[in-house]
């Protein structure tokens, strides 16, 4: 059976746990907290698809036999 006393104990370890948790993640965000800004891509000019590749387009219908 949990006394009151115990639990007193846990609510004041998780307090701590949650305020050093806390502490550390402002710590490690610092002043470098902005994203850093993307280069746009540079667009790329319109080519033309010339290509020699034949397609062929198969269809499977299924058999089945009992």
């Amino acid at each position: 059976m949990i006394t009151k006393k115990f639990t007193a104990i846990y609510a004041f370890i998780l307090a701590l746990l949650l305020a050093f948790s806390c502490c550390v993640a402002f710590a490690a965000c610092g002043e470098n907290c902005e994203p850093i800004p993307q280069p746009e891509p540079e667009p790329t000019p319109p080519t033309e698809q010339v290509s020699d590749v034949e397609r062929k387009v198969y269809q499977f219908t299924p058999e089945y036999s009992g």
